[in-house]
């Protein structure tokens, strides 16, 4: 049984957490302690309280006291790097919640570690855990698509006052002093920027041939909340076109365009409606392997075993290409949108919601023509 450590109890820590308890109850993990600033919601607390886990207020007294075999680091962006070295050099896997970092220069020194303990450390993209992705990549590569080929991801969610005011690092680009970047490309949206990026094999480059990036800002934040990513490479071309300051919300969806067909995944689930050669939507559904799974299972195998397949969905190198692109996304200035443009309700509770009239189609119009925001008209 594979001993693990959770750091960060609240947002995604609580994700986490839930699926420790899944999987201790299927005898695959034994948590043995989490630690946290504050204590645990009234919900954690009974589960730690059912496993029997301590709870500490430092995540170096946990490494130290529990020595675990697995750490999942669930904190703010601009603590992860910071926390998975410590675990590495520790002696424990990681799986680091996304974005894994900040920038390059971090990136390289996790890179260092995990080269020299030989450890793993697993990077959080859910998406990369779906044979959805995995069907589209190998799609791509066998040109099924053909000649002009674009990938594409779009995300249209809201989010109020409460939300950036629910942390002292949501919204912000910086935070005494150490960069965050918790902008709407990097951290909310940053599975749509991953699920492209691992769809056209880009996932681990160093560098790309053609950045255009543009950030704007609805709401009174230091980021953006609505945004324009396009990447070119070898003859293809990435757009990801995002907004938090939606007219209407739905789930994110990646697609891809070329001469042959196109193919649309809801990145969020496992279903691929397929255009190919002429012919009508073909409905694909697939499995999906939860990260934390897959690393409990890797782990437990006896030492000495031959790998057999088993392997990583989303290892730390194949975050590069995306560490480089936060570091072109949050080099690029932020724009606010003219207040004519924007619409702001409230409720009943006293939080409020800025929408930004138009901003659907325009993100949708990014995205299927490779067109910047600014180009149709933001």
């Amino acid at each position: 049984m594979v001993r693990a450590a959770l750091v960060g109890l609240r947002g995604f820590g609580a994700v986490h957490l839930a699926e420790i308890d899944r999987l201790a109850g299927l005898g695959k993990l034994e948590l043995v302690g989490c630690a946290d600033t504050v204590p645990p919601p009234p919900a954690a607390a009974d589960v730690l309280g059912r496993l029997g886990s301590a709870v500490y207020d430092r995540y170096d007294d946990l490494l130290d006291a529990t020595r675990p075999d697995l750490v999942v680091v669930a904190t703010p962006p601009h603590l992860h790097a910071e926390m998975a070295a410590s675990a590495l050099r520790a002696g424990s896997h990681v799986l680091l919640e996304k974005p894994p970092v900040v920038d390059v220069a971090e990136m390289r020194v996790l890179e260092d570690l995990v080269s020299q303990t030989g450890l793993a450390c697993q990077v959080g993209f859910q998406s990369l855990g779906s044979g959805a992705c995995r069907r589209l990549r190998e799609l791509r590569g066998a040109g099924a698509f053909g000649s002009g080929l674009r990938v594409g991801a779009t995300g249209h969610w809201q989010r109020d006052s409460a939300y950036w005011a629910c942390s002292a690092w949501a919204g912000r680009d910086s935070l005494e002093g150490r960069a965050v970047h918790d902008g709407a490309l990097t951290n909310p949206f940053a599975h749509a920027v991953m699920s492209c990026l691992a769809v056209l094999g880009w996932e681990a480059l160093d560098r790309f041939e053609e950045v255009a990036v543009e950030r704007y800002r609805a709401n009174p934040i230091e980021v953006d909340d609505t945004s324009v990513l396009r990447v070119r490479q070898g003859g293809a071309e990435m757009v990801v076109a995002v907004t938090l300051c939606a007219e209407t919300t739905s789930e994110p969806a990646c697609t891809v365009r070329g001469a042959r067909g196109s193919a649309r995944w809801v990145y969020t689930g496992d279903e691929v409606a397929i255009e190919l050669d002429g012919s009508g939507p073909v409905v694909e559904r697939y499995s999906r392997v939860t990260l934390l799974e897959e690393m409990a299972d890797l782990l437990a195998r006896p030492a000495g075993t031959p790998p057999g397949g088993l392997e990583l969905s989303c290892p730390l190198a194949r975050t590069r290409g995306f560490v480089r692109l936060v570091e072109a996304v949050t080099a690029a200035p932020v724009r606010e949108i003219a207040r004519s443009r924007t619409v702001v309700t409230s409720a009943r509770d006293g939080t409020t919601t800025t929408v930004v009239t138009g901003v659907d189609a325009l993100v949708e119009a990014a995205a299927s023509q490779g067109a910047l925001l600014g180009e149709l008209g933001l």
